[in-house]
């Protein structure tokens, strides 16, 4: 049986272009730090587009916590007596009463919210400890948060559960 080379090469370069494209997807989107002035003080505010392969299995969950005297925003959660600092999916804003997201649902402080994601050490949100974004992560490092774990949610902002903990 004789084989058409012809044939075997678009489909390898058909896997090269695949391969090209989830390389792509997994390594775009980067890491943002706005800040928001608000009738109730300045925040700084994490956001991420894009998305990571692996390790979203965990679950992001806590209660939003705003802390006046450093302006950062916090994922607290109160059965561990621990505060992480939150990177949200990208278009989130910070608002006079919380937060709110892209789709316009709104987050007030104190309340519980649970989504897709997982807690990364600061090092591994973006770009290394040379990072702009992590030493600014690093000025927020919560409370109890022995590992300098970041709370980063999936940036699906549709899989995020505003309201009662479940």
């Amino acid at each position: 049986m004789l084989i058409d080379h012809d044939f075997r090469w678009p489909a390898a370069r058909m896997v090269l272009v695949v391969l090209a494209m989830v390389l792509t997807l997994t390594s775009c989107g980067g890491l943002s730090e706005q800040m928001f002035e608000t009738d109730s003080g300045s925040w700084i505010l994490f956001t991420k587009s894009g998305f990571r392969m692996g390790g979203r299995d965990a679950g992001v969950f806590g209660v939003v916590e705003m802390d006046e005297s450093t302006g950062c925003i916090y994922l607290h959660q109160p059965e561990f007596d621990v505060s992480y600092p939150a990177v949200w999916p990208a278009g989130t804003v910070v608002t006079d009463t919380g937060l709110r997201l892209r789709d316009g649902r709104a987050i007030a402080e104190g309340e519980w919210v649970h989504g897709g994601g997982g807690f990364f050490d600061v090092e591994e949100v973006e770009g290394g400890e040379s990072s702009e974004q992590a030493a600014a992560l690093e000025r927020c490092p919560g409370v109890g948060n022995q590992y300098g774990e970041v709370a980063e949610f999936d940036s699906s902002a549709d899989e995020l559960e505003i309201g009662e903990q479940s």
